[in-house]
């Protein structure tokens, strides 16, 4: 599994694996973002950077993130509705896999 640091405001670094990262983060009252457009947060293999994920958990991962939006948009109307589309139009970890997925594309990776 993949290392991950994070610095704290106080200064103080931890690095290990990206849950224990946050929970011990949450212990200070800091919580960790990783909506960077770099980086993708996997639930089988961690903290990983999107330009060294494979193109099937590239597009695996899309194909997620975006049934995860679909169904926020459930029962949502007017300005509800608005604002869970926002979300998802800025969101950079979408935003680095689609590109990502392009990239291998123009590349011949499929």
């Amino acid at each position: 599994m993949n290392e991950f640091t994070y610095t704290l405001k106080n200064g103080l670094k931890l690095t290990g694996p990206y849950a224990q990262v946050a929970a011990a983060a949450a212990k200070f009252g800091e919580s960790i973002s990783v909506d960077d457009g770099i980086h993708y947060l996997s639930q089988t293999h961690g903290l990983l950077r999107i330009a060294d994920m494979s193109m099937t958990h590239t597009r695996n991962a899309i194909a997620k993130m975006l049934r995860e939006q679909v169904a926020a948009l459930e029962g949502k109307q007017g300005a509800a509705f608005y604002h869970a589309v926002r979300a998802l139009e800025t969101n950079k970890t979408i935003e680095g896999l689609i590109t990502r997925y392009g990239r291998g594309i123009n590349r011949g990776e499929m």
